[in-house]
């Protein structure tokens, strides 16, 4: 009984980083390291996992804020039926899934600020992205007109 609820804790843990992950920017790295994962089965099951995941992640990436939650639930669900299925047929499969999630968590806690950027309302304008702290010296105006004060 105890291997059972550590494979529904990892199930449980691996579901909400995954479901976090499929709308980020970095879905692509994130969907190779989830294909060596699911090797295991064999190039049909495999191809059949990474199609539906694939559609999974779309959805995500085109949905607005409402049905997103409804998809994202939808993602969760799945991964909580998959992953525990899949370690039971291959308890082995359990270290490379803590692998990834390590992974995917030393990815998000970079020191260096590194993380998300929305730029939102940026007709004709320019956006920077650094890692870390960006200092404009008192604002970035790159083609704005002048006011006429």
């Amino acid at each position: 009984m105890g291997s059972e609820l550590d494979v529904v804790a990892l199930a449980a843990e691996a579901s909400n980083i995954l479901v976090a992950e499929a709308v980020r920017s970095g879905w692509q790295s994130l969907r190779e390291a989830v294909a060596r994962f699911f090797h295991r089965d064999g190039t049909q099951s495999l191809n059949r996992q990474m199609a539906l995941l694939d559609a999974a992640h779309e959805e995500l990436e085109s949905a607005d804020p409402e049905v997103r939650a409804l998809a994202q639930q939808a993602l969760h669900e799945r991964w909580m039926r998959q992953l525990p299925a899949y370690l039971e047929l291959y308890p082995e499969a359990a270290e490379d899934l803590r692998d990834l999630l390590a992974a995917t968590r030393a990815v998000d806690s970079e020191p260096d600020g590194a993380g998300t950027m929305n730029a939102n309302f940026n007709t004709n304008s320019v956006v920077v992205q650094a890692r870390g702290n960006v200092n404009a010296g008192g604002g970035i105006n790159n083609g704005a007109p002048r006011s006429s004060s």
